[in-house]
């Protein structure tokens, strides 16, 4: 058993005929075993956004959960614990 979740999103904007919001965005996540009391996870998002000079930023990581105490109404508490990347890069600056 496992649980998978996938984002996408896109924003685009105009005002006065002017650009004013252009954003791409995507996220996964990898969950084995959720229910278990240990579960082993990985994810991903990345970004971009041309307003803000943003080529592409990336963060994405992997680790496990411990659930300590799971009561019978779906309450739990749990303890994780990942290894994390992150990157980013920027567009140059126009030249003036």
């Amino acid at each position: 058993y496992f649980r998978l979740d996938t984002s996408v999103q896109s924003r685009y904007g105009k005002s006065d005929g002017e650009l004013v919001a252009l954003n791409h965005a995507g996220s996964i996540a990898f969950d084995f075993r959720p229910e278990g009391y240990w579960s082993p996870f990985v994810f991903a998002d990345a970004e971009r956004d041309d307003l803000k000079r943003l080529d592409l930023r990336l963060s994405s990581g992997g680790g496990a959960k411990r659930t300590l105490r799971r009561s019978e109404n779906g309450d739990e508490s749990s303890v994780s614990l990942a290894v994390l990347y992150g990157y980013e890069r920027v567009a140059a600056a126009d030249p003036e």
